[in-house]
């Protein structure tokens, strides 16, 4: 997961999630265009991967890693 600049005027950010495959191809996930890239914003993004994805080991099992 990470964030990156949207270069627009009103200083909009983007939340993106991504992915590795067993061939160490990557993938996207998931992303959302925020106003800004803060701790409500990343709450509710997680919050909603979470939905999207699910949780616990009959969905996968998630590793979630951050560039923070």
């Amino acid at each position: 997961m990470d964030g990156c600049f949207v270069k627009l005027t009103n200083g909009a950010q983007v939340l993106a999630a991504s992915g590795r495959d067993g061939n160490n191809s990557m993938f996207p996930i998931a992303f959302a265009v925020v106003g800004a890239e803060d701790i409500h914003s990343w709450t509710w993004f997680v919050q909603m991967l979470k939905v999207a994805i699910g949780e616990g080991e009959g969905n996968g099992g998630w590793t979630i890693m951050s560039g923070r």
